[in-house]
């Protein structure tokens, strides 16, 4: 059987940790409660069979597009908080089109044309439809 699945982003110590939640839909309005210090969320299915009472896990397919809690910034805007072009952020940025994203958790990311990027979790009730 095909479960839908949420997957939660939080920064780790040298990694992010991620929390993984079964959800009975994609639609991001839906979600509920968003564990604390989440900075991203993606969807994925993965299939469950039952063999010999044990439950069997398949490997993580259709992934969504991801959803980043936080603000675009620019390399102007980098340069207002301090970065040049010594900084890793800037080579990051140089990396990703010019643009990078400072999380609502004050981590940074890549940033990518094709993720959603909302400035905060309320944001989700206006995606109503599955991703």
């Amino acid at each position: 059987m095909l479960i839908h699945y949420v997957e939660f982003d939080t920064p780790g110590v040298f990694m992010p940790e991620t929390k993984v939640r079964r959800v009975v839909t994609r639609i991001p309005a839906k979600i509920g409660k968003v564990p604390r210090h989440t900075y991203a969320i993606e969807y994925f299915d993965r299939e469950e069979v039952k063999k010999n009472g044990e439950v069997l896990y398949g490997e993580a397919k259709n992934r969504s597009i991801r959803i980043i809690f936080g603000k675009v910034f620019e390399k102007e805007q980098l340069r207002a908080e301090g970065f040049n072009e010594r900084s890793p952020l800037w080579h990051n940025a140089d990396n990703t089109d010019g643009k990078v994203i400072k999380c609502i958790t004050n981590n940074w990311q890549p940033w990518d044309k094709d993720w959603i990027v909302l400035s905060r979790y309320s944001g989700m009730k206006h995606l109503t439809n599955a991703i």
